[in-house]
């Protein structure tokens, strides 16, 4: 558990620049501001749920009949970004939780956070 920030290499240009910058600032709240990284990933949760809502929402538009199609789209957004949003906000705050948790305590621990010493063999 040693290395910690990474490093990583210089950024490319246009838009995996980025998402370069987002990672290495992700990288560095995770130790030094665990509140802005739990915001930040937060906010990329519910862009990512509402985009998959919104794309099932135009599927099922497109396959609905042109005079209610407005309606359709905005119903079924709003009604499937919902089954997107709540797993992957949960998910990825729980995932940054541990980030955050394993870096700051990887030179304090010598067992795992779940108790285990090393191995499931029980050794330490």
């Amino acid at each position: 558990m040693d290395g910690y920030p990474n490093v990583l290499p210089p950024p490319p240009s246009g838009f995996s620049a980025a998402i370069t910058a987002f990672v290495e600032r992700q990288q560095y709240n995770y130790v030094h501001d665990p509140i802005s990284a739990h915001a930040d990933t937060a906010a990329v949760a519910v862009v990512a749920g509402t985009a998959l809502g919104a794309v099932r929402g135009a599927t099922s538009a497109l396959l609905s009949p042109p005079a209610g199609r407005l309606q359709v789209f905005l119903h079924t957004t709003k009604a499937a970004s919902v089954i997107y949003v709540i797993p992957f906000l949960l998910g990825s705050q729980f995932d940054v939780w541990c980030a955050c948790w394993d870096r700051r305590n990887a030179d304090k621990r010598k067992t795992s956070r779940w108790g285990l010493a090393g191995d499931l063999g029980g050794a330490a």
